[in-house]
């Protein structure tokens, strides 16, 4: 990078040279750039700065001045107005590769690669064999797994469900494993495709239990989740996805065959099978964003049927940059979910940054009711037993040449309930805390 500053410098210098020579500014342009060459050259950034600027504003524009402007905002990782700067820069003379080389990268380092590469697209050859450009392909794999560990379903074993009633049955969530595959592609300039498939292997506890008897039994679940999703960046920082999720929940249930249609309290003659169940479910999502200076607001929608019934989700966010880089940036977010009458709300942060050159961290936490609620565009969702109340984890993530791996904890705060029955014959239905601690390792290869 050291090396393209000096570059661009002399060529700043020889193309002013040129102009001078070649008659191509007005006397009065002649005099600024003359004036702001020398402050460049010079070190005196922060009056160029002060200077420049207070020329554009005053109609003297052109585009020696936007490029040593963009190349001090460069210089002091403002990448956001560097970008603006070099954008302008591009407008006047879009052929010099120089230029282009330093938008691309502040494209990169602004969280916004869709831009990087239609920016790429249309530059020299050169530039694109320097950057090992590929206008579509596969652009990055990822493999991960983890681990979630609970004392919900250790804490219900023994304990008095029933209390004094006449029949208690409830389930209880334990241990689970998980694994997940995704792929990245690249395909015409702006078009982008995700592919994520997640597996998980889950525990759960079931217990009925009346006076003349009780069962308790684990059963092991298997849920598959596929998400699909494109998404189309256009000019001007405009994009929108569209993606679509397949949920294969798994679930077991305590099943009775009795003689007694009344209540199945009669041991000998019940039968208590517990019984493995599945459903197929679906999801669709539509996204809109704009990139700002500064920040990135996104509008979203989303419909899906888990546990067959239809809901609709609503979901705002902004990602903003205040450094003007990504070296610390945060996310907020706010979700309407609407299933039948009942309005869900959740609201999310996400906090990170740089902490070495190839150490990053996130830290986030959401609150609210996230029952079946549809986060990252749907490729992680909260269709759990047990209604999620509220989030809060980080992520480190280290850059290894053209390996990231990232480290994920997470907490979650649950609430269950499970089900009695009094002797009056009235349903109960009391609820329950409990605490869920997620781990998680991922290797992503960026090709």
């Amino acid at each position: 990078m050291r090396c393209l500053i000096v570059v661009a410098k002399v060529g700043l210098l020889l193309a002013s040279f040129a102009a001078i020579v070649f008659n191509g500014f007005s006397q009065n342009l002649l005099d600024v750039d003359y004036q702001t060459y020398n402050l460049f050259v010079q070190g005196k950034y922060d009056s160029l700065k002060i200077i420049g600027n207070e020329y554009i504003k005053r109609g003297d524009d052109f585009y020696f001045l936007r490029m040593r402007l963009g190349m001090i905002y460069y210089q002091e990782k403002n990448y956001e107005v560097a970008q603006q700067h070099f954008e302008r820069a591009y407008q006047f003379n879009d052929a010099d590769s120089v230029l282009q080389e330093y938008l691309y990268f502040t494209y990169l380092f602004t969280n916004q690669p869709e831009s990087a590469n239609i920016l790429l697209c249309k530059s020299s050859i050169s530039l694109q064999q320097k950057l090992n450009y590929r206008p579509s392909g596969i652009r990055q794999i990822t493999i991960g797994g983890g681990y979630l560990t609970t004392n919900n379903d250790h804490n219900f074993a023994a304990k008095d469900i029933l209390q004094q009633n006449a029949y208690a049955e409830g389930y209880f969530s334990g241990k689970a494993i998980f694994g997940r595959l995704e792929i990245q592609s690249v395909h015409n300039k702006g078009l982008r495709m995700f592919h994520a498939i997640q597996c998980f292997s889950t525990t759960t506890l079931g217990r009925t239990i009346a006076p003349t008897f009780h069962y308790a039994q684990t059963g092991n679940n298997l849920n598959i989740q596929y998400n699909g999703m494109l998404s189309y960046a256009f000019n001007r920082g405009w994009k929108t996805y569209l993606g679509a999720g397949f949920y294969r929940q798994t679930y077991s249930l305590y099943q009775f065959e009795t003689t007694n249609p009344v209540s199945p309290d009669t041991f000998p003659k019940t039968k208590v099978f517990y019984q493995g169940f599945w459903s197929d479910c679906f999801a669709g999502v539509f996204g809109v964003s704009k990139r700002l200076p500064y920040c990135a607001p996104l509008l979203e929608i989303a419909v899906a049927n888990f546990n067959q019934k239809l809901f609709l989700q609503g979901e705002t966010s902004i990602t903003y940059f205040p450094l003007g880089n990504t070296h610390f940036y945060g996310t907020t977010t706010f979700t309407l979910i609407k299933q039948d009458s009942l309005n869900q709300f959740v609201i999310s942060q996400s906090i990170g940054g740089k902490i070495t050159n190839k150490l990053w961290y996130e830290i986030n936490g959401s609150y609210g009711n996230h029952q079946n609620y549809l986060a990252a565009m749907g490729f992680l969702t909260y269709n759990t037993l047990g209604i999620v109340r509220s989030t809060i984890g980080f992520d480190l993530r280290y850059y290894l040449n053209r390996f990231i791996i990232n480290l994920l904890y997470r907490f979650q705060l649950r609430e269950g309930n499970y089900f009695q029955v009094t002797r009056e014959n009235i349903i109960q239905r009391p609820n329950f805390n409990f605490n869920n601690h997620i781990f998680s390792i991922s290797i992503t290869w960026k090709l």
